[in-house]
Formats: C-alpha cells, structure tokens, sequence
C-alpha cells in the first residue's frame, strides 16, 4: 500500500477528520526526499496558498508519527515506509550539507533485542537510527 493510501485509510479506521491540510501536507512529503522542519511545512503550505497555522501542521505530524508515516530527525521531519511493517529496521542516512535524507532498512534488530533482554532484561520495540555525512552528490 503506498504512503497515501495508507494515511487515508489510517484516518478513516481512527474515526479522524482528514482535512485540506492533512491532504497537502501528504501531497509535500511525498514530492519531498528532504528532512523538512514544522516551520518549512507551513511556509510550505501557505506557499501554495494554504493558511494552515504551526499549532495544525505540529498536530498532523504527532498523528502521523503516530501512524509510522513520518519520521523525526533532530528538528525536521521525513517520510517513511516503517508503516509497513517489514520486520527490518528503519534508519536514515542524512546529508549535512544539502539536507537529503534517504530512507535504509537494516536487519539487525533481533541480535540486539536479544542481547538487551539477556544483559539487561530490556524488551526492545523498535530502533531508529541516522547516519550523518555526505551524500554523492555533495561529496564530489
């Protein structure tokens, strides 16, 4: 199921109204391969002729983060595909120059979560991680 899908059928099941804003803010992060903060979504949106105020943008995000559709990075925010739910783990790797982010999946999780149970008796749910650097195209 792809990432509009997904959200739409989401807020149906939870009952939640899916407004103009929800749909646009959707629409921005499917055209995006950028970590975007709260601040640029809405410049964004009101950009594109959308008067969505921070406080709206902020609590869309919360349900999406909710949703597994949206990842936070440090003050910036990026789509994902851990909504669906392929057992491997969901990393990043960031570009600290231009900013692009592009999403990794690791499989690695299950050794861990072993190994904390064992030595720290630590039920592990889930692992995010990012890897800072350059990316290709910054890098030559």
């Amino acid at each position: 199921m792809d990432f509009r899908d997904y959200i739409l059928r989401a807020y149906a099941e939870h009952n939640w109204r899916l407004t103009a804003a929800v749909r646009n803010l959707i629409t921005i992060f499917e055209q995006s391969t950028t970590l975007l903060s709260a601040n640029e979504l809405t410049a964004m949106l009101r950009s594109r002729g959308h008067h969505t105020d921070i406080t709206t943008v902020y609590r869309i995000l919360e349900r999406l983060q909710e949703l597994r559709c949206v990842t936070q990075i440090d003050t910036g925010f990026i789509r994902t595909t851990a909504y669906q739910s392929t057992g491997m783990s969901h990393h990043f790797l960031l570009c600290t120059s231009c900013g692009q982010a592009e999403e990794i999946t690791l499989n690695y999780k299950e050794g861990i979560a072993r190994q904390l149970a064992e030595e720290k008796q630590f039920s592990l749910d889930h692992v995010e991680m990012t890897f800072y650097g350059l990316c290709q195209a910054c890098k030559a």
